[in-house]
């Protein structure tokens, strides 16, 4: 079994003191089967002072919060009791993984071989992973080999996630390399943002067309997609690509509304417009250039955790998942540079990179749990653009 992750995983430790415990208050934190199976076999004293505290909810096990939402077994050391009483063992799987998050690709190459890759990275909803996510270098991959299972080498492992299933059989044996060859895109640090991202986007056209390739075609598209030199120039622009900051500012006013549940009336719609235009006229791009190391490692580890392209199906126009992934993966971005603005103002130009990290985690913590934020802007890409052409006019200024 292959370990791949970003070098920075292996350097996180849990600190409380550093945080507030962020992760051990206001969320639901769920019990696994087999950790409450070893609470109910403690003595009975121990066994009925953590019992007490869980409660049953859609057929799991949650801890009970106190009425000032924080864990009952959160000490004033910011440190678990249960893990200082009874040892790592004794904590859920899901503590002792977050902010780790881990998912297995059980693949097979063209002679048949089975292979089983391990990715691990680190979600930024943590404070102490978001700084060594953001602001420890550019972000390095290292690979590590291990004999045995990694659920029995490592509590910090119990929970892989088994993502087979999201790779087209057609890119089972290359799946990663198209990961890395995206990853390389992303860190091509000669071009700005925008224009990474549009060759992104190509990268990605040109893979739908091998979804349903043949061995012969996979082996074309090894010697002209992958591994292919990173270039930028005009001969790549197909068609129509003027940007359209109208366009621009009307999707992403749609984008920004439903997320944050504002009114979508015209007077919003136009104060948003405004904030946003004077944004980009007067300090959007110093800030963007300030803070171009962490914004690169942001897009490096979301795509790699979450497994673009292979994130979304979208069914409706399964020819173009790949694409579609990308251009969601770009109103992500977006999104966050929205946010970045919006709070460079309210801080009167006092952004530290404490806002930083604080933009990053309410961002990614708006689209993946308000109003199923997901699917919100999953539909809204599939319904306003019918071509490439027409999504990187409105989104990407080239």
């Amino acid at each position: 079994m292959k370990l791949i992750r970003p070098s920075c995983v292996s350097k996180f430790k849990c600190d409380g003191s550093k945080c507030n415990s962020n992760c051990c208050r206001e969320w639901e934190i769920i019990i696994d089967d087999d950790t409450f199976k070893k609470y109910q076999r403690l003595d009975a004293d121990g066994s009925e002072n953590i019992l007490s505290n869980l409660k049953m909810m859609r057929g799991f096990h949650y801890v009970q919060l106190k009425d000032d939402l924080k864990c009952p077994f959160l000490g004033e050391d910011f440190l678990c009791k249960l893990q200082k009483k009874f040892g790592e063992d004794c904590i859920s799987d899901l503590c002792a993984s977050y902010p780790r998050v881990s998912y297995r690709v059980r693949s097979e190459n063209d002679e048949g071989h089975i292979e089983e890759i391990v990715e691990q990275s680190l979600v930024v909803t943590c404070p102490v992973a978001s700084k060594l996510v953001f602001f420890d270098g550019p972000l390095e991959f290292e690979e590590v080999s291990f004999d045995d299972d990694l659920n029995e080498t490592s509590k910090r492992f119990r929970m892989i996630f088994d993502w087979t299933s999201r790779v087209e059989l057609a890119f089972r044996s290359r799946w990663l390399k198209i990961q890395m060859q995206a990853i390389g895109i992303l860190q091509a640090q000669n071009f700005d943002f925008d224009r990474r991202l549009y060759l992104l986007l190509d990268f990605f056209s040109r893979l739908d067309k091998y979804r349903d390739a043949y061995v012969e075609e996979l082996h074309e598209m090894d010697e002209t997609l992958l591994g292919a030199e990173i270039s930028f120039d005009d001969k790549i622009l197909s068609g129509s690509t003027q940007f359209s900051l109208k366009l621009h500012m009307n999707f992403m006013t749609e984008i920004f509304n439903e997320l944050y549940n504002f009114p979508d009336d015209q007077i919003h719609r136009n104060a948003l417009r405004a904030t946003f235009f004077d944004a980009r006229q007067n300090f959007l791009p110093k800030l963007i250039e300030k803070y171009s190391q962490p914004l690169e490692n942001f897009l490096v580890n979301e795509f790699f955790m979450r497994l673009y392209p292979f994130t979304f199906k979208f069914d409706r126009t399964p020819e173009k998942r790949f694409l579609l992934n990308g251009e969601f993966f770009v109103v992500v971005y977006k999104c966050v540079i929205l946010v970045m603005a919006m709070t460079y103002i309210s801080r009167r130009g006092n952004f530290t990179d404490d806002d930083f990290m604080l933009v990053m985690n309410r961002t990614i913590e708006r689209i993946d749990h308000n109003r199923n934020g997901l699917n919100m802007i999953c539909d809204k890409v599939e319904e306003k653009f019918t071509s490439m052409d027409d999504f990187t006019g409105a989104m990407l200024d080239l």
